[in-house]
């Protein structure tokens, strides 16, 4: 996603400075306490394994820019009382500093809607300085998603400071002290602003693969101190009764280890650290919304109650087709997409349908259909790929703790020996997401070969890891243990029993002529044809992406899920191998079933109204199926959001549309 709003830049000719407390201690790497004397600290990307663990600062004199000469003078004037002894100090420290550059002031962007200041010797590197500042926005736009717009709207109003590198405070962190900035020797200016001493930080995927929140964490510091107040009594009183509870001593760390909780350090830590579970995810357990619901259902309770939107309100039916219709447009209007299909179910009655937008703008314009076909992108993993397993899975034919290497020997190499069906269907099998194209050459014989010849990062069961290589395994597991094709499997034993008759690979003409338009590619629009190049390196047929769908179709199969595998009288597998399949099961930060996503990392397209039962997945090019078994509901999105130009982002869209079909639906239930 690229930047949407950044004004061009200015200078910085006004500082606010407002009185601020300090924020509280670090963590050693051992995770004891250190030193007290540096701020709040979310992310150290070079060697510290977890952001927070970190020492505290050493009392070496602070390296870059030289304080100012007007620090300096009141400094060495305060003690001095005889009027010509100030004076003579004036006029030598005048003298001393005559030729010098003072530093250069920040520059000033809007990125988002925040206000970020720049180091201007980042700017002295523009291309590194537009990599760091598309980095900031992508994650302020993460933010933008998950929080009600009100809440943005007050979280905006903190504003970000970004320095080339900074190397006494080498981490993200939230100053809320003026005094504790001058008396370390560092620019008082940096008062509450969340802090990035080093601009790289923004682009090291180590990060973000640790702490995909951290600035969430800050921001949430901020809104702690700016707004709450630090000496909120309800979350002082919150910290106190989980301290006495005795829960956070000994948490699971996301690399594996048991270690005290970071939330311990004090009560706004408590605050930032239960926000990025609540909003996010956090690298301490509990890492995200429902184990938070399940370890601390006080903290989660006063956090539905801060973070909700307090001036939404309670639609009647009549006017939130209007209000449903209004976020969908909107999202057009600012080019997430050019339009969608939406539907809805409880208890196989359908409660909302809409198609809104266009399924393609250039060259041509065709309107959006409810029976518009689109491209799953990685819906195809649960619908196709996963499903079939799961078929196999319920004649006995695959066993799901099993190798993949007893279907499949030839993947039994360079380390992937021990790898299971269920590890492939979790992600966490330690296989990479992709690999190169250039393996995908000259034809998919060639591709599997490549493929098979890959190496783990990680051993099985120690990592999540998103795959797409995970499922065109299982793709050819499904092929090689059924002897039919994946496409022709899939529609035998699932799409036909289940009546999704617009459902599958390559697709014909007739729904050709009704798909909706993804990108361009070698001059020529992607119209019924996959999207995802290795896919389409592979004929089209693939356990990763491929499919294609209606809004209908898709709405249909979640029925059948709701019914635990069964419509109609029609079953595509048992009660049991059901339960099997849709069980949420604990992954490396979050929680995962066989396909499909529960609470994870790739959670942001999930509806808050939706049970702690709901399982569900998205897709690249704008696809969302979110299915809830215990309130009966069915959620279906479908959008172009790749059309024309792949800058479109829809996941906290999909979220938010059904939520807000959900706002007043009693009559419906």
């Amino acid at each position: 996603m690229g930047l949407r709003a950044i004004a061009p830049l200015r200078p910085l000719s006004d500082r606010v400075f407002r009185p601020g407390a300090g924020i509280g201690d670090h963590r050693s790497h051992d995770g004891a306490k250190a030193s007290p004397s540096v701020q709040v600290t979310v992310s150290d990307t070079l060697n510290c394994p977890h952001q927070h663990l970190l020492p505290g600062p050493s009392s070496r004199r602070p390296i870059g820019n030289p304080p100012h000469p007007e620090t300096l003078m009141n400094n060495f004037l305060r003690p001095l009382s005889h009027r010509r002894a100030r004076w003579l100090l004036v006029l030598f420290l005048i003298v001393s500093w005559q030729g010098r550059v003072l530093p250069a002031a920040p520059a000033v962007r809007n990125v988002e809607g925040w206000t970020v200041r720049i180091d201007p010797e980042l700017l002295a590197d523009m291309p590194m300085a537009e990599r760091c500042l598309k980095a900031l926005a992508n994650h302020l736009q993460r933010v933008t998603y998950i929080l009600p717009d009100s809440k943005v709207e007050q979280l905006r109003d903190f504003p970000i400071w970004i320095d080339r590198h900074n190397e006494r405070l080498g981490a993200m962190q939230y100053h809320p002290s003026e005094d504790w900035l001058r008396n370390n020797g560092h620019d008082p200016a940096l008062a509450k602003h969340i802090h990035i001493p080093r601009a790289a930080d923004l682009l090291d995927r180590r990060t973000w693969e640790k702490h995909p929140y951290c600035i969430l964490h800050e921001l949430a510091h901020a809104y702690h101190d700016q707004v709450l107040g630090f000496d909120d009594p309800e979350i002082m009183q919150l910290f106190d009764q989980a301290k006495a509870r005795g829960g956070y001593e000994d948490v699971l760390l996301f690399d594996g280890r048991n270690v005290p909780h970071y939330a311990l350090t004090n009560h706004k830590e408590y605050f930032a650290e239960s926000t990025e579970a609540f909003l996010g995810v956090n690298d301490f357990y509990p890492f995200v919304r429902a184990e938070l619901q399940k370890h601390d259902p006080r903290m989660h309770a006063h956090l539905v109650k801060l973070w909700s939107d307090p001036a939404l309100p309670t639609e009647s039916a009549e006017t939130r087709e209007q209000s449903v219709d209004q976020l969908l447009r909107d999202a057009i209007t600012d080019g997430q997409m050019a339009g969608a299909v939406v539907m809805m179910s409880r208890k196989d009655k359908v409660i909302f349908s809409t198609a809104v937008g266009d399924a393609q703008t250039v060259p041509v314009r065709r309107p959006m259909r409810p029976d518009t076909v689109f491209d799953l992108a990685s819906l195809t993993k649960p619908v196709a790929t996963a499903t079939s397993i799961m078929c196999l899975v319920d004649r006995g034919l695959v066993d799901l703790d099993a190798p993949v290497a007893n279907y499949l020997p030839e993947f039994a190499t360079n380390g992937k020996e021990s790898i299971t069906v269920k590890d492939l269907l979790l992600h966490r099998g330690g296989l990479i997401a992709d690999n190169s194209l250039s393996d995908y050459v000259p034809d998919a014989q060639q591709a599997w070969e490549n493929l098979c010849k890959t190496k783990p990062l990680a051993d099985p069961g120690q990592r999540f890891i998103y795959s797409d290589v995970g499922f065109i395994v299982l793709g050819k597991l499904v092929e090689k243990v059924s002897g039919q094709p994946l496409q022709q499997f899939a529609d035998e034993q699932i799409f036909e029993p289940l009546g999704m008759q617009e459902t599958g690979y390559l697709p014909e003409e007739s729904l050709r002529d009704r798909a909706a338009t993804t990108e361009e590619v070698d001059g020529r629009w992607l119209t019924g044809k996959v999207h995802d190049p290795r896919s389409a390196r592979m004929g089209g047929v693939a356990g990763h992406a491929g499919l294609f769908s209606t809004a209908e179709d898709l709405l249909r199969y979640g029925q059948a899920m709701c019914h635990q595998g069964q419509w109609e009288g029609t079953r595509v597998f048992s009660v049991q191998t059901y339960r099997t399949m849709v069980a949420p099961r604990d992954v490396p930060r979050g929680q995962r079933a066989l396909g499909w996503d529960v609470e994870s990392p790739y959670s942001s397209n999930r509806p808050q109204q939706f049970s702690q039962t709901a399982f569900g997945h998205g897709g690249f090019t704008g696809t969302v199926l979110w299915i809830d078994p215990q309130q009966d509901l069915v959620f279906v999105f479908l959008s172009n959001r790749l059309h024309p130009d792949g800058k479109g982002s829809v996941n906290r869209l999909a979220a938010k549309v059904a939520d807000a079909i959900l706002q007043n639906d009693s009559a419906d239930k």
